[in-house]
């Protein structure tokens, strides 16, 4: 639901004028659609799990950042290695104990106790009560990268955690068609930075 409020809009608007002739429509839902059953000729998926019926590409590698209103004040932690208790943001589905690994630079690595003031269902959610000033959140620099480069939210650090993998799949049983082709064409020119993975 992130990547499609996001990126997707944008993405949707400079394929309809590259490609006129070609009706496009994206549906975002936040529950794991069968491309066959759902009639879909792509898929997006974060950090998919395999999966023998579907093939498709890595197109983009986002980290996690902890950010914060700005001006709340980071924890420093009194020795090496010691947990600071932070307010923080949170997902609904979080557990109760999680702790934040953060790198920042050449610093030592922190860890962060989020003690939740807020628990929501969705990212969006989250970003828009850390910029409200209610905590700090893990969030996809994706989801933040604008609003800490404007100077809306503060970046402690990267999480030090696994990156996100989004990834674009479609049915193992069908060849791909020149219009998916195309839209993926599309995605890879939105994302220059990044190289495509070859399709597995």
């Amino acid at each position: 639901m992130v990547f499609a409020h996001v990126a997707l809009p944008q993405i949707a608007a400079r394929f309809a004028l590259a490609y006129p002739e070609v009706q496009l429509e994206i549906i975002a839902e936040d529950r794991k659609v069968d491309p066959i059953e759902d009639g879909y000729d792509l898929v997006i998926r974060i950090d998919p799990s395999p999966d023998e019926m579907l093939v498709g590409r890595r197109f983009l590698t986002d980290e996690r950042l902890i950010v914060a209103p700005t001006d709340m004040k980071r924890p420093i932690p009194t020795t090496e290695g010691a947990v600071c208790p932070v307010k923080a943001v949170l997902l609904s589905a979080a557990p109760s104990t999680v702790i934040w690994r953060m790198s920042s630079g050449t610093a030592p690595e922190s860890i962060l106790a989020p003690e939740p003031v807020i628990r929501l269902s969705s990212l969006l959610m989250v970003r828009d009560a850390v910029l409200a000033g209610a905590g700090a959140a893990l969030l996809p620099k994706l989801l933040v990268a604008d609003d800490v480069e404007a100077g809306r939210l503060a970046c402690w650090g990267t999480h030090t955690g696994p990156s996100v993998e989004i990834w674009a799949l479609q049915s193992s049983r069908r060849l791909i068609g020149a219009k998916v082709r195309a839209f993926l064409d599309v995605v890879e020119k939105a994302f220059p930075e990044k190289v495509f993975v070859p399709p597995v």
